[in-house]
């Protein structure tokens, strides 16, 4: 098994019997930050439309989830939804 050490410096390990060894480094690996941008609630047909045109970056799409999840009244309409559908 080979260890990598991708810091962009040596690694100094010591192990419990005090044997130290150095891990030379193999590189730098960093993670980039993203901003993100608005989130917007959209129909379904909105965000399949969005979906298939792009929508702009850094948008996040989201539809309500009208599924046996949501809140409905005596005459089965829909008031309220309990969670959002990613899209």
């Amino acid at each position: 098994m080979r260890i990598w050490n991708l810091t962009p410096h040596p690694c100094n390990y010591c192990d419990e019997g005090q044997n130290q060894r150095t891990i030379a480094s193999d590189g730098n690996v960093r993670v980039n930050q993203v901003q993100v941008g608005d989130v917007v609630i959209v129909s379904t047909i909105v965000a399949d439309a969005l979906a298939r045109l792009g929508a702009p970056d850094g948008v996040i799409v989201l539809v309500p989830d009208t599924g046996p999840t949501c809140k409905r009244d005596e005459s089965g309409r829909i008031v309220a939804v309990r969670q959002f559908i990613r899209k």
